[in-house]
């Protein structure tokens, strides 16, 4: 019901517009008679000017459904040779009997003597030319109107597949988005059950409570919004229980230090952008050294970016390697995100690994 109404509002818009221009050509037509009279000293006659010339005018706004939808039918094929060559044809017909009908009602109106064989207001019926001049000049009014609904149709078209074509890019990214937040899933799970299988022979009670943990994790984690962002205050929370598993797993030999400001708590970040970070400094740092090792992570507000600061021990001369799928796909989800509104720079000095990261941090910066 609601979409009739959309259209019913839409068709009523066209008339009204194509009405008014019909009526701008009328007041032309009359301006420029008015002034050609001025310029001969002649008296104008503005009654019977408008009572000859009005039928024509008004006749092609009663037309105007018909014509439009006419044209409409032509071009739902598409806009092509054939199309127009039919838009003229029936343009040509429609402006014989426009002249017709207007020529009978101008006579009626200025009380003017009317015939078939003399049917154009003021013309000789003996003198072929003058009247083609007549039909053509319906025929020119006629072409205006086809011309301006080429235009809008082609306007409208176009509009729509830009609408589709970004509706498509929306829907390609979101799903390239959803694909990437699905692999992080398992490529945690499979890294904490990992872990979970050596502290089960070594440490039972460990492993238990590792188990709760990691459990809890999973909750939290399947809990979370489907949004593309969610509050820092969130992430905060996922990332405090994911370093939980990794201490009860590494004992006093790892040391975690979060800060953060108590105002970027209400900040919007993507979901699971934080326990990637974390994960990856486990894996290329903690496992890698031998003895006490840390892992800092520092958020703040700067201006209306959220910046994330995060730095982890790694062997003093590491094997150079590629960086790994945890930050690879956090690259790949805030270019989906934030297209090139972003900021990831990774920086690797003696015994230091660091992250450094900024983004908006308002709910709807999203780009279209």
């Amino acid at each position: 019901m609601a979409n009739s109404s959309f259209q019913m509002t839409i068709i009523w818009r066209d008339f009204l517009a194509f009405s008014a221009g019909i009526i701008l050509l009328f007041l032309f037509s009359l301006s420029s008679s008015w002034v050609y009279y001025l310029g001969t000293g002649t008296e104008f006659g503005w009654i019977r000017y408008l009572l000859g010339r009005s039928p024509s005018y008004g006749l092609w706004i009663v037309f105007l459904p018909v014509l439009l939808w006419v044209i409409d039918r032509i071009l739902k094929s598409g806009i092509s040779a054939r199309s127009l060559f039919r838009i003229v044809s029936f343009g040509f017909v429609i402006s014989i009997i426009h002249r017709l009908l207007a020529s009978l009602l101008s006579s009626l109106l200025t009380d003017e003597s009317f015939s078939f064989s003399d049917f154009f207001t003021g013309m000789d019926a003996s003198t072929l030319f003058p009247i083609l001049a007549y039909v053509l000049d319906s025929f020119l009014i006629f072409l205006l109107i086809a011309a301006a609904r080429l235009v809008q149709t082609g306007f409208i078209v176009a509009s729509h597949a830009r609408e589709e074509t970004l509706q498509l890019d929306k829907n390609l990214a979101d799903a390239r988005l959803n694909n990437l937040s699905m692999q992080f899933q398992p490529h945690f799970i499979f890294n904490a059950l990992q872990g979970l299988s050596m502290m089960i022979y070594k440490n039972p009670p460990a492993a238990d409570s590792m188990i709760m943990a990691l459990s809890d994790l999973l909750r939290k984690s399947m809990q979370m919004s489907n949004s593309p962002k969610i509050p820092l205050s969130e992430e905060l929370n996922l990332a405090n229980r994911y370093m939980d598993i990794q201490e009860i797993r590494f004992g006093d030999r790892l040391t975690f230090q979060l800060t953060f400001e108590p105002e970027t708590e209400t900040a919007w970040c993507p979901p699971f952008l934080l326990q990637p970070l974390l994960e990856n400094a486990v894996k290329h740092g903690v496992e890698k050294v031998t003895g006490p090792v840390f892992i800092t992570l520092n958020v703040r507000l700067s201006g209306e970016n959220l910046e994330l600061n995060l730095s982890n021990s790694i062997p003093e001369y590491p094997v150079i390697t590629e960086p790994g799928l945890g930050l690879r796909l956090i690259r790949e989800r805030l270019e989906l995100l934030y297209h090139q509104n972003f900021t990831f720079t990774t920086q690797r000095q003696k015994g230091v690994f660091a992250v450094f990261i900024a983004f908006p941090s308002a709910e709807n910066e999203l780009p279209e």
